[in-house]
């Protein structure tokens, strides 16, 4: 193929919102408002719980765990938090379960967050598998696999990831892990499959097996890879592609409690 020849850039994260709802993803990335902007979303404390979450066990890891990881928790949070309330200001611009205030549930989510890297940096250390280093020469620092990014070619896409952690068994196998901090895994485990076809096709690594650590649970569910072939992920890929192409994008409502874009939409339920 041409080097020049730009591929459409995809994220897991983006091919499934338009798989689940086409007009979610248009509001998202197309539409924009009178004044030519990009509309804008609300936003949710379990967003901004989850990301610190990541973001302190990544430097963690990266520490080669000497660091207070729950400071690190607590100062990401934090910031976080200051920096959308003065972006979204209005209560009715934060997504929040059941009757709880904003406040209540940015509080709760705080220590939450903190139990739940407290947890994980005293049980880490007692598991057999290690932190695995990236090698060379996808990485000739061997640099930890945490938060680790990469760029896979599906057929005409280019798809972006961003991989949680990577664990190493003794016997040099290794596990992909999605860090979960709310209360259910995904319906289906796509995203792990397209993570262990990367970690295998760019790094040489031999997966062993996938999971989620249900933080909030202290377990690990184990994912389902045997679907997620080379083949199966580049025709869905090319699917979203053909989709996003066609400039057709209809409305899927049900999934509409937790979409950050519904106060602009008309078919919301």
């Amino acid at each position: 193929m041409n080097s020049t020849v730009q591929l459409p850039l995809l994220s897991h994260s983006q091919r499934k919102t338009f798989e689940d709802c086409p007009y979610q993803w248009y509001l998202q990335k197309r539409a924009r408002d009178e004044y030519g902007n990009r509309l804008k979303p609300m936003t949710a404390g379990w967003f901004h719980h989850g990301t610190a979450v990541h973001t302190a066990l990544e430097r963690w890891e990266l520490s080669n765990r000497e660091i207070d990881a729950v400071s690190v928790f607590y100062s990401e949070y934090d910031k976080t938090i200051s920096e959308y309330l003065e972006s979204h200001p209005y209560e009715s611009e934060w997504l929040r379960g059941g009757r709880k205030s904003r406040s209540d549930d940015v509080l709760q989510r705080r220590e939450l967050g903190a139990e739940q890297v407290r947890w994980f940096v005293a049980w880490a250390p007692q598991q057999e598998w290690r932190p695995w280093r990236l090698p060379d020469p996808y990485d000739a620092h061997g640099t930890l696999a945490a938060e680790t990014e990469f760029r896979l070619q599906l057929g005409g896409v280019m798809v972006r990831g961003i991989a949680d952690a990577v664990w190493q068994l003794p016997d040099g196998r290794v596990i992909v892990v999605d860090y979960k901090t709310g209360t259910r895994p995904p319906d289906d485990d796509e995203q792990l499959g397209l993570y262990a076809l990367a970690l295998s096709e760019l790094c040489g690594a031999v997966v062993a097996g996938a999971g989620y650590l249900m933080m909030r649970e202290k377990r690990l569910v184990e994912a389902d890879l045997s679907r997620y072939t080379r083949g199966w992920l580049t025709d869905a890929y090319e699917r979203t592609r053909q989709g996003i192409a066609s400039g057709e994008y209809p409305a899927r409502p049900g999934g509409c409690f937790t979409c950050t874009m519904k106060k602009h939409c008309d078919y919301a339920s």
